[in-house]
């Protein structure tokens, strides 16, 4: 009863497909031989899903160069493959391009995982600011929320999470002009941390309060 109410199961033979261990599609009631070959067609990987997973396996074995070729040679076919696309802008995120991921990212469908990726490259943009000098800026102007955010993504951009969030939270808590960008600037860490994370369950607790 439970995998029947797990998998809506309206009457019999209700059959489900799997890939990666994940559900994918299903039907219910009797068809004929051909159609449910086209349905196992459709589960099967295509050639172009075959070359992904050859260019995952490049870009886990350090070889980016032939990883993004793989990917490009996949979107030149079939422009909307979702996994080329994301594979093929987190290395564009990794070696800088990220005017060019963020372009990619947007002529994708919306998922989790494009939001994440669009939120790193967002973050990740800021990854050569020179600390030192917007530091002594915010010195200099303690009350500039735009330089305080700026410090905040310098910070993100190299992966020091922590201290980005507590700039930001600040510039809410101050409810100025820039409450809305520093709001935001928390929801990409948040969705670079993944909901898991001890800091994002933290901030955003603290974030909610500040808010409201």
């Amino acid at each position: 009863q439970e995998l029947a109410a797990q998998f809506n199961v309206q009457g019999i033979p209700t059959v489900v497909g799997f890939r990666g261990g994940a559900p994918v599609d299903q039907f219910t009631g009797a068809l004929p031989e051909n159609a449910i070959r086209q349905w196992l067609d459709q589960l099967l990987p295509s050639e172009a899903d075959r070359v992904v997973e050859q260019a995952r396996d490049a870009a886990i074995a350090g070889n980016s160069e032939t990883a993004e070729r793989l990917f490009s040679a996949v979107l030149e076919q079939q422009p909307g493959h979702q996994e080329a696309g994301t594979g093929l802008a987190a290395l564009q995120i990794a070696t800088g391009r990220h005017e060019e991921a963020m372009i990619l990212l947007g002529k994708l469908a919306v998922t989790d995982e494009v939001e994440r990726l669009q939120s790193a490259a967002r973050l990740t943009a800021s990854r050569g600011s020179d600390l030192n000098e917007i530091k002594q800026r915010l010195e200099a102007a303690p009350e500039d929320d735009s330089v305080r955010i700026e410090l905040a993504l310098a910070l993100a951009g190299k992966a020091e999470y922590e201290p980005a969030l507590d700039q930001l939270l600040t510039v809410v808590r101050t409810r100025g002009e820039a409450k809305e960008g520093a709001r935001k600037a928390m929801l990409d860490i948040f969705d670079v941390l993944g909901d898991g994370h001890p800091l994002t369950t933290t901030y955003r607790r603290q974030l909610a309060s500040a808010l409201f």
